[in-house]
């Protein structure tokens, strides 16, 4: 067929079909876009369904790979915390007797005195004066006690004298009087005891309170300044022999007093006494591990959590992760089944409008991937909020120096793909489902 110059060639059919679709101008990518958002939008509260539970997965996939990297990081740790390093006693007594005899507080001045004092906590009377105040009115009472048993002691003896001078036939007085007696002297012995313990207890506990209360400026004004800097000197002399010479075996000591011993190495010479410091400060950093060591593993049981098994891999995490990942992706197919099923017509209409199978497929690929990246993102940063919160909560600080930075990075990157896949993964068969639909069956559908 001709019509003037021009020679059009009459197809029909598929040929046609083919033709057309061939010849016809792509969408620009800005537009297809657009056309997604739109989708999404319409069907807002589906769409928040569907990524509600992309986000819900991939938190899930993100908590539990941070905490199983976190758990891994933490059993390593302990591993190595629980190794000890052998060194030689003789040695280490050697360094620390040297150490006990350094002369670590001459030609200070008051004020320096003060300072390392109240460095070393010895400004901290609180329980000293509450236990003084216990031990004062224990010895007290014990003195009162002590006086009144003496006397009936005293008495009981001069009674039975009597009783025995007279002859008495009073048996029952007798043998209730012999069986006072022991009890008596049972009694003031124990009173003895408790006063020859208590009352240099009482000593000490007194000059350390008014010690620390001259250390802070808070002492009473009739104190002599110059006896208590004499004073301190001594307990500070008396510190440093203590902790020194009890040092090799820090599980005696406290929290405080590892940490003064820590101190008092920071003042020694290293020029003269580098070897001794380097060994106290080795059985120091062994104590310290093990304390935390311990702290770790109690932790880590309360959380039922075996170290062991952490190290070589639990089959079970794994197991759970992948039953989420395909929860995840038959409730995406699910809701983009729906879609597919709520806009028959209008993808019969579009496809009428010259739309190509492609496009279709572009589509609802698209609005799949924009789901699984928004899921992604939000299930991203609520996974690694709850591994945070969640590993502070049962292990504390140790959470701090052990969390997986390094490897959070991937898995972010594994959670970002993860989201994208099962998006586009639930979206294929819908997907192409609607593009094989012929435009003549989905108008004749009612919605």
């Amino acid at each position: 067929m001709s019509i003037g110059n021009s020679q059009f060639d009459v197809r029909h059919g598929d040929d046609l079909r083919a033709q057309l679709q061939s010849g016809s101008t792509k969408l620009p990518t800005r537009t297809v876009l657009s056309l997604a958002t739109s989708g999404l939008r319409v069907r807002l509260l589906r769409s928040m369904v569907t990524t509600l539970s992309v986000v819900l997965a991939i938190a899930f996939l993100s908590y539990s790979g941070l905490n199983n990297q976190l758990t891994y990081n933490l059993s390593y740790a302990l591993e190595k915390m629980e190794r000890e390093d052998p060194f030689d006693a003789a040695h280490g007594r050697q360094a620390a007797g040297a150490l006990a005899q350094v002369a670590l507080f001459d030609g200070l001045t008051t004020d320096a005195q003060r300072r390392l004092a109240r460095d070393m906590g010895m400004d901290d009377v609180f329980e000293q004066e509450i236990e003084l105040t216990r031990v004062a009115e224990l010895v007290r009472s014990s003195r009162i006690e002590l006086t009144e048993q003496q006397k009936k002691l005293t008495d009981l003896m001069q009674r039975l004298t009597a009783l025995d001078k007279a002859g008495s036939s009073d048996q029952a007085a007798m043998e209730d009087v012999q069986d006072q007696i022991p009890r008596t002297e049972a009694r003031v012995k124990e009173l003895e005891l408790t006063l020859r313990r208590a009352e240099p207890r009482e000593t000490y506990l007194s000059r350390t309170v008014q010690l620390g209360k001259w250390i802070t400026g808070n002492a009473d004004k009739d104190v002599d300044d110059d006896k208590a800097a004499l004073r301190l000197v001594e307990t500070l002399n008396e510190r440093q022999a203590a902790l020194f010479s009890n040092v090799l075996t820090p599980s005696t000591f406290n929290d405080r007093q590892i940490a003064n011993v820590a101190l008092l190495l920071d003042r020694v010479d290293t020029a003269r006494h580098g070897q001794a410091v380097g060994v106290i400060r080795e059985v120091l950093s062994q104590e310290q591990r093990k304390r935390s060591a311990a702290s770790l593993r109690t932790r880590l049981r309360r959380a039922g959590i075996d170290p062991t098994r952490a190290l070589t891999g639990d089959p079970m995490n794994t197991w759970l992760i992948v039953m989420a990942l395909l929860t995840c992706a038959v409730g995406i197919a699910n809701a983009m089944l729906m879609s597919v099923t709520e806009r028959i017509r209008e993808i019969g209409t579009m496809k009428c409008l010259g739309a190509s199978d492609g496009l279709v497929v572009k589509l609802f690929l698209l609005e799949s991937c924009m789901i699984g990246v928004l899921g992604a993102s939000v299930g991203i940063v609520l996974g690694v909020v709850v591994a945070l919160f969640a590993g502070v909560l049962q292990f504390g600080g140790f959470v701090v120096a052990q969390f997986p930075v390094t490897q959070a990075w991937t898995v972010v990157a594994w959670s970002v793909l993860a989201g994208m896949l099962l998006s586009v993964t639930g979206a294929v068969g819908p997907a192409y489902q609607a593009a094989r639909m012929r435009p003549v069956d989905a108008l004749r559908v009612d919605e």
